[in-house]
């Protein structure tokens, strides 16, 4: 069963932050987690130079300890929440803590707002996905920050990348689903523009790859125990794959980042471009 007992959630005091408290809330409740809040304070003005370990005033911390504690109190949770102050990169600190205290879901917004950040993805989101192992919840990058999220999960698209980690994948969708009793699809797209169609013409060649592709995903669904619907689109994936999230009307997107060490698939490589255009929160493995 795939369950969520420790979430990290950086917050910054802005509005992006106060509107993925929602998203926070209902995860830490929905698995009783143990929650922290972690706010990284940037290096006096003057002493960047210095390293990004130069602690702040004790003013400045004095007064980010308060707001956060304050943030923490205004959250609807029935338990203890850890705040932690520290100094520098906001990303390298996100990490750090993450992987010295067994984080399993960090948990952060995509500063999406705003009639110019909506092409954006924020850069300390962008080196959180990158860099972190564990589970990766980011919220839907929305022209205007979203109420609380419907207070169940009831329909999971998973989208599958044919790449060695995806009977994992499929697994934790499943879990997922079964947890939150949620209908589940399985997503792939393929390119309707081979790099060669030497020996078929071109209907022989679509039936070929569209073919093969089921058959793919078929074997890693026996693999991992399971039989959910499946939906092959042509066409560019991340077009394809906002449609799909709204013809399903998805409530959660599930996608694998894959490792530094594991061969590139299209959606470690487009992990981004997916957060930025996904209607809805994405959770990546």
């Amino acid at each position: 069963m795939t369950l969520f007992r420790n979430i990290l959630f950086p917050v910054d005091f802005s509005d992006h932050s106060v509107a993925m408290r929602h998203d926070v809330e209902f995860m830490a409740r929905t698995f009783a987690a143990k929650l922290t809040l972690l706010h990284a304070l940037p290096p006096p003005r003057g002493v960047e130079l210095l390293g990004e370990g130069t602690p702040a005033p004790p003013e400045a911390r004095r007064e980010a300890a308060a707001h956060l504690s304050e943030f923490a109190a205004s959250m609807s949770l029935p338990i203890a929440i850890q705040t932690m102050i520290v100094d520098g990169d906001a990303a390298g600190n996100i990490v750090e803590f993450a992987k010295r205290h067994a984080v399993d879901l960090v948990m952060m917004p995509t500063r999406g707002f705003g009639a110019f950040r909506r092409f954006l993805i924020g850069s300390v989101t962008a080196k959180v996905l990158h860099d972190l192992h564990c589970a990766v919840w980011t919220s839907a990058h929305a022209e205007l920050p979203h109420g609380p999220i419907p207070q169940g999960i009831r329909a999971i698209l998973c989208a599958v990348d044919l790449t060695e980690s995806d009977e994992g994948l499929i697994r934790r969708a499943h879990d997922l689903a079964v947890f939150f009793s949620a209908r589940l699809h399985l997503f792939h797209a393929v390119s309707s523009t081979p790099l060669s169609t030497e020996g078929f013409n071109q209907i022989d060649f679509r039936h070929f790859l569209l073919q093969s592709t089921r058959n793919a995903i078929a074997n890693l669904q026996q693999h991992a125990g399971t039989d959910y619907p499946v939906e092959v689109a042509e066409g560019n994936l991340i077009g394809t794959l906002s449609t799909a999230v709204r013809q399903y009307n998805a409530d959660l997107l599930v996608i694998g980042r894959g490792h530094l060490a594991q061969p590139l698939g299209q959606f470690r490589t487009n992990a981004h471009a997916i957060v930025r255009a996904s209607p809805c929160p994405v959770l990546s493995f």
